[in-house]
């Protein structure tokens, strides 16, 4: 089962324990009260979250003391939950789903669709050697 890193934790925000995130997804929706995601160690279950301000609560965590232990932790999901969890119109694929497919340009050789990540923690496609941020 692959983990798929979809955010950061960032610094403490309050003083009851909410914490900023850095989102790393392009399906927000799935993070929401009492989803629990894999950390680095340990299970961390939302209680509250604010999409808007991009701030979090996790459940149990409720000083700046408690959150300052989780500043830089990733959260994964693997890809059976993101299937899951998010449903997709049609034509449209999960990163994941396309990885090894042939990509044919203006008649050409099938060349195979490579993903990795980037510097800076930005998904990035490679194709021909021609690379960008996704």
């Amino acid at each position: 089962m692959n983990k798929i890193p979809i955010a950061k934790i960032g610094k403490t925000n309050g003083l009851k324990g909410w914490q900023k995130i850095h989102l790393l997804t392009d399906f927000p929706e799935q993070f929401k009260p009492n989803t629990t995601f894999e950390s680095d160690k340990i299970n961390l279950t939302i209680e509250k979250i604010d999409l808007k301000r991009k701030i979090v609560k996790f459940k149990g965590i409720d000083t700046p003391e408690d959150a300052k232990k989780l500043t830089n932790r990733m959260l994964y999901t693997t890809e059976e939950q993101t299937k899951e969890n998010i449903k997709l119109e049609e034509n449209e694929y999960f990163w994941f789903d396309i990885i090894g497919c042939d990509v044919v340009e203006n008649y050409g050789v099938p060349e195979k669709l490579k993903v990795f990540w980037g510097i800076e923690g930005e998904l990035r496609i490679a194709v021909h050697g021609i690379r960008s941020a996704i």
